[in-house]
């Protein structure tokens, strides 16, 4: 804990998302930690299933400290995800689901993404022909991932319900970054 920490009135100043996420599937691993649509998520399944999303983005060939933009649905697919990609050491770009192609290849180009992720479709929004003209428009982009639950062709399929639980790699130091994009201008600000 660092002297910060310490003078804050917040005890969980010192722990990064992942940390919290970790400790609560050790402390109380059946406690309900996500609900939707009647799904109960447990504290563990939750740590279990961003473990295999960290292991999954590390198969990808991304590394800490690797930047990709993330455009997650208000689902728990969406937060897991994000829990995953920090786990991972992966900086996160958040992204809403309403950029267009040119306002979503500008930031992901900005940020150096190596990966764009986002569901191929949420509620009315399409949003397959986004993923693969950011990745046509930012060189950077490498990877380009649907977070389900329809997959997508050409993309990799990174289904937090569809991924098979494995151990996570270990941590390389901390956890990654979340980055926001400024309602101004659109440029990147951790």
């Amino acid at each position: 804990m660092t002297a910060d920490a310490a003078a804050s009135a917040d005890p969980f100043a010192a722990f990064d998302l992942a940390a919290l996420v970790e400790g609560g599937a050790r402390l109380r691993p059946e406690e309900p930690c996500l609900i939707e649509d009647g799904d109960v998520w447990s504290a563990r399944r939750v740590a279990e299933t961003a473990g295999a999303m960290a292991a999954a983005f590390a198969g990808l060939g991304l590394r800490p400290a690797d930047r990709i933009v993330l455009a997650p649905g208000e689902d728990a697919r969406g937060l897991v995800t994000l829990y995953g990609a920090l786990r991972a050491g992966l900086d996160v770009a958040l992204a809403t689901l309403d950029l267009d192609a040119d306002a979503l290849s500008a930031y992901a180009g900005a940020l150096g993404a190596q990966a764009v992720l986002a569901p191929a479709r949420f509620g009315d929004l399409e949003l397959a022909e986004r993923l693969f003209e950011t990745a046509a428009r930012a060189p950077s982009v490498r990877v380009v991932g649907v977070i389900g639950p329809d997959p997508l062709d050409g993309a990799v399929d990174l289904d937090p319900q569809k991924l098979p639980l494995a151990p996570p790699p270990a941590r390389d130091g901390a956890a990654g970054r979340l980055i926001v994009r400024e309602r101004r201008g659109g440029a990147p600000r951790p």
